[in-house]
């Protein structure tokens, strides 16, 4: 089961799209966020006594605190695995485009063209255009 995003987050991150470069931004985000929740923590949690908050009041607050940089994890993983997948996509294109020459890729695809039927076929040219809209070249 999926847990529910922060509204904001999945904004951003629908908007950066395959973007690398918005997503490490937004990595970056999420990390400089990370940083600043865990020192509050980390205030909060080991100066008792020069904090304003005591008791309850302070314990919900360290609460919250720990809500947010699970919800954070979460985000920065979503985040992780999308670069993963476009570092993934950029690997394989380029070990095909360097690997064989241009002839025998399109002799490879005519041979696929003839060999397999209509259906696989588009659903091979479908994934090959997804694979292309998530790798920037």
């Amino acid at each position: 089961m999926r847990k529910k995003l922060n509204p904001q987050f999945e904004s951003e991150f629908c908007l950066a799209g395959y973007d690398k470069e918005k997503l490490l931004s937004l990595l970056n985000e999420i990390d400089s966020t990370k940083r600043s929740v865990s020192s509050r923590l980390s205030r909060l949690s080991s100066e008792p006594g020069e904090v304003v908050l005591k008791g309850e009041s302070r314990q919900a607050a360290i609460r919250r605190m720990k809500d947010k940089l699970a919800f954070l994890a979460d985000e920065r993983e979503l985040v992780v695995r999308r670069l993963a997948a476009i570092k993934r996509n950029t690997v394989l294109i380029n070990r095909e485009m360097h690997s064989r020459p241009p002839a025998l890729t399109a002799a490879f695809v005519a041979a696929t063209r003839l060999l397999v039927d209509r259906k696989t076929l588009s659903v091979i040219e479908q994934a090959a255009q997804d694979i292309l809209s998530k790798t920037h070249f």
